[in-house]
């Protein structure tokens, strides 16, 4: 039998492509979705092209060390010699660290803080460190990852206010804040994100959206917006909402009253 392709194998191929173009409106590559429900944990190893570069390697040792890798699930080559593309979860091109995924269904046991090092790998494009335990602030250099295009930090405890740094990702298209401690008003400058198609910040302890029209038409042109601000509602103690109503009754009482006098 020879090597050749089959005619009809071609042809399929190719009306598959034009399908997931015509679908998606272009021929973006999603990046691989390890935090997808029913994906098992497993570590992504990149292919090594050139020489690690030293400050994407200090930054990874620097998100261990403030993340407690010690008592990671899976911490595979991680501080070791190996070159970076080994280490769990980690993806390279040509010694620079492109993706960093560490969630995981599961999540990989991070505890700590995220530290603000990570704003310096240049050419990181995804990053996923939900479903872990991570605490403390977002930190506002994660704002300098100018090739970022998916940022993943939900279902952890970070708490604090949103940077506004982070409105310069003009390349994210997908940013998950949800599931957090997070409080305030998320900056204006998200709104001048031009990629980003969705956005999560609901289950946080307070967070909003500004309240202008402006704000509330961009959010309706997303493909996805899902977020809530019922625990920033103020809810007063009972014996203020007794004094409340017996004011609101007093009140009445004495409209009532000069009615029929």
């Amino acid at each position: 039998m020879s090597g050749r392709s089959a005619p009809g194998s071609f042809v399929g191929s190719l009306l598959g492509v034009a399908l997931v173009v015509g679908l998606t409106g272009e021929a973006r590559a999603q990046p691989a979705d390890p935090c997808a429900p029913g994906v098992p944990l497993a570590g992504v190893r990149g292919v090594q092209q050139g020489q690690d570069h030293a400050g994407d390697r200090a930054a990874l040792v620097a998100l261990y060390r403030a993340a407690g890798g010690a008592d990671w699930i899976d911490r595979t080559n991680w501080l070791s010699a190996e070159p970076l593309g080994t280490w769990f979860g980690v993806r390279t091109e040509e010694g620079r660290v492109t993706s960093l995924d560490l969630c995981g269904p599961g999540g990989n046991n991070l505890r700590g803080t995220i530290p603000p090092e990570l704003g310096t790998l240049a050419r990181l494009k995804d990053l996923r460190l939900s479903n872990n335990a991570l605490t403390g602030a977002i930190p506002a250099e994660l704002g300098d990852l100018a090739e970022l295009e998916v940022l993943r930090l939900s279902n952890n405890a970070l708490g604090g206010t949103v940077p506004s740094s982070l409105g310069d990702l003009s390349q994210v298209w997908e940013l998950r804040l949800h599931q957090n401690r997070l409080t305030g008003t998320l900056p204006e400058s998200v709104r001048y994100m031009g990629s980003l198609r969705r956005l999560r910040i609901e289950d946080n302890a307070g967070l909003c959206t500004p309240a202008d029209d402006g704000f509330r038409a961009w959010l309706r042109t997303l493909d996805e917006f899902r977020g809530d601000c019922a625990a920033a509602v103020p809810v007063l103690p009972l014996p203020a909402l007794v004094g409340l109503g017996l004011l609101l009754l007093g009140a009445a009482w004495r409209r009532s009253r000069r009615r029929w006098t």
